[in-house]
């Protein structure tokens, strides 16, 4: 090895479907010098692709059931309510402690689900799914946000881009993003200028929501953001360029997606109306659904419906208790729990069994579970889409395919991986009320670059787990704890 440093750059949801024409067209100078100056492939990510356990993923090198979170939203422990999840680390280490540990100077910033901060050895702020950026645990030192607002601007985990476009003001919310993306990158600037650091780590979500709002207009070449994206990935390759200058070319540099994107294919709702059509879910009369769940959902319906953006945001963080029981009260309002064998969670990419024993009023036992999850996956495969007459699933995974450690009984049952070339029309599309028209695919972008990289190899069948041992060795850390991904040796000169 020869550099000792190492900048890691995460891209939320960025894919080579994309990028590759726009490389090719001189659109992304910065990432095409560092594809050029180095190594990249495809990289999958988690099995639900979902972005919380995706990041944990990445930060531990740990899958689902070795880390314990598997969606943004988890099941209490009577697995009766979602939870949302702020610290998708729990009790292990991501790599940037590890490497702090290990006497290495870092600055990180903005990763995903990563709050509180650790007391890490240099500087760290965290990244989305902190309730806030002056809570507590949200910097490392303390009043390093206080610092980063004083002089550099006020920095924000989050931009207001959802709200903008719900409320029909989608310019606002682009500009908005741009403004928060610059502002993030010119406080990381002034972290690296504050400390002499080994290993600097940055994440943006510019691709990840551009691509959920603007993917449809992107696809027909026509309406008001029909550029959005590209003009997105440009935006991000441009702040890149400027890290590139702030930190010389003479160094690794790890370019990273959680997951990549593609049309929508589902949401839970529309999956859980079709496991009601398939006899696998069923629902009471009206007037047998408990007062309850029935004022829970009357609760949704009016959030949902006729408060104003900017409100929802504030209860959100307010009350996020409350937010767990009337969402989940109202997604699971009047379910015949003693006659569904299987439901959809939060996700439009899992079903679980009711089983006996897990689920409050389980049904399913150990000996009829396996011929119900091969009834489901059948029923899923012989799915097709009545316009074009594709399949509208492309695999089914059980949970002991693709998750295996400590929280496999944690696991969903079955993970979908849906076609994108059978997906529906987004807008028609039931529960899509956040408006996307895209949503997460399994594979990622991985480039790799500088002087202890290989020019020009292309790094096959490489996952997220696969990114925290890959990191700490480029560190030389001699770090050796066990993971489940591997070293991505091949990269290497």
């Amino acid at each position: 090895m020869v550099s000792k440093k190492l900048l890691v750059i995460g891209l939320d949801g960025a894919t080579f479907d994309l990028m590759e024409p726009w490389l090719d067209a001189g659109l992304l100078p910065n990432f095409a010098k560092l594809m050029t100056n180095g190594s990249s492939g495809r990289l999958r990510s988690v099995p639900n692709t979902d972005t919380a356990p995706a990041w944990a993923t990445f930060a531990t090198g740990l899958n689902p059931a070795n880390h314990g979170v598997f969606h943004e939203f988890n099941w209490s422990a009577d697995r009766t309510t979602l939870e949302k999840v702020n610290n998708a680390l729990g009790d292990n280490l991501p790599f940037w402690q590890i490497a702090s540990d290990g006497g290495k100077r870092v600055v990180v910033m903005n990763i995903p689900f990563s709050h509180p901060a650790t007391k890490v050895n240099g500087l760290m702020l965290a990244g989305y799914g902190a309730p806030g950026e002056h809570v507590e645990g949200f910097a490392h030192p303390a009043d390093l946000i206080h610092e980063i607002d004083r002089e550099v601007g006020r920095y924000e985990i989050d931009s207001a881009i959802q709200i903008a476009i719900r409320e029909d003001q989608p310019e606002k919310g682009l500009q908005d993003s741009y403004a928060v993306a610059q502002r993030r990158t010119d406080a990381f600037i002034y972290g690296l200028g504050k400390t002499d650091w080994d290993l600097a780590a940055i994440a943006y979500n510019l691709p990840d929501v551009m691509a959920h709002f603007f993917w449809q207009q992107m696809v027909n070449g026509a309406g008001a953001q029909a550029t959005a994206i590209q003009d997105g990935y440009m935006f991000v390759d441009k702040l890149v360029g400027q890290l590139l200058a702030q930190v010389g070319e003479d160094m690794n540099v790890l370019v990273m997606s959680d997951h990549g994107f593609g049309p929508l294919c589902a949401t839970p709702e529309s999956l859980s109306d079709w496991l009601l059509q398939q006899g696998f879910s069923h629902k009471t009369s009206a007037g047998q659904v408990p007062l309850k769940q029935r004022m829970m959902r009357g609760v949704h319906y009016g959030l949902r419906n006729f408060v104003n953006e900017h409100l929802k945001e504030r209860l959100r963080h307010m009350l996020p208790g409350m937010r767990n029981r009337v969402e989940s009260g109202s997604r699971f309002a009047g379910m015949d729990w003693g006659t569904t064998v299987a439901f959809a969670g939060s996700s439009p990419y899992e079903v679980w069994i009711n089983r006996a024993g897990r689920e409050k009023q389980g049904v399913v036992t150990d000996e009829n579970y396996h011929e119900i999850c091969a009834a489901v996956k059948q029923a899923l495969l012989d799915w097709t889409d009545p316009v074009s007459g594709k399949p509208r699933v492309s695999r089914v995974l059980m949970a002991d395919e693709v998750y295996h450690g400590r929280f496999k009984a944690l696991a969903p049952d079955i993970t979908i991986e849906w076609n994108v070339a059978a997906a529906p029309v987004a807008e028609t599309m039931p529960g899509n009320s956040v408006r996307f028209d895209a949503d997460h695919q399994p594979f990622g972008v991985l480039i790799l670059s500088g002087p202890d990289i290989a020019n020009g190899q292309e790094i096959k069948d490489a996952t997220l787990e696969d990114l925290a041992p890959t990191i700490l060795h480029l560190l030389e850390t001699g770090h050796e704890e066990k993971v489940d991904g591997r070293i991505l040796k091949e990269a290497f000169r």
